[in-house]
């Protein structure tokens, strides 16, 4: 944290003091992301999340906690720093366009209207397209997300070439997660996936 706690331990004023001193001097290259109280009530909070992370790091987050004093009417303060990043993807789940002779598209829609379509595409060039925006894609961090309501499924097969070679079955979900897998075997979860499901319905549309 770059502003000097000393400053702020040396108050002597209230627990309200302390913490909009924190909140007034956000560190360099984050961005205020909230304030306010804990479950307990004397324990304030003031926390920062990194502007733009590097590359590899999903967030990275800055946690101030205020607490009263015991003695002398001053203000504690406690740093939490939090990383999350990507993990490596399995070098199974990289899809070489080259390997490949077609890719087969799957959109399944929900409701009322509720329909599927499927498209074979032989073209080198959605082949290559597809390969790259799924290539693209980092790991699944271990956190917590907000879905949007699913109105439909998605499903990409990459048909290998050669006899031997296993295929790619690659499912974008719309909540941020891919599924893959490789020969019928899963493979970590990527994450992401909102420029696949546009290029996908655009391709069966």
């Amino acid at each position: 944290y770059s502003v000097d706690l000393r400053k702020v331990f040396a108050l002597t004023q209230p627990q309200a003091v302390a913490q909009a001193f924190v909140s007034g001097h956000v560190p360099a290259g984050m961005t205020s992301s909230g304030t306010g109280y804990s479950g307990d009530p004397s324990a304030g909070f003031v926390s920062f999340g990194w502007r733009k992370p590097p590359g590899g790091i999903y967030s990275a987050n800055l946690v101030v906690t205020i607490v009263p004093a015991a003695r002398g009417g001053g203000s504690l303060l406690r740093a939490d720093a939090q990383v999350m990043w990507y993990p490596p993807r399995s070098a199974a789940e990289l899809v070489r366009p080259d390997r490949f002779r077609a890719v087969t598209v799957v959109v399944s829609r929900y409701g009322r209207t509720a329909r599927t379509a499927r498209r074979t595409f032989t073209a080198r060039s959605v082949i290559a397209k597809l390969a790259r925006l799924f290539n693209g894609l980092p790991g699944e961090p271990s956190a917590t997300f907000h879905c949007p309501v699913i109105s439909a499924s998605y499903r990409v097969t990459f048909d290998p070439a050669l006899a031997g070679q296993p295929p790619i079955v690659m499912q974008p979900t719309g909540c941020l997660s891919v599924y893959v897998t490789v020969g019928g075997r899963a493979q970590p979860t990527l994450f992401g996936g909102a420029d696949v499901i546009s290029a996908i319905s655009r391709l069966v549309s």
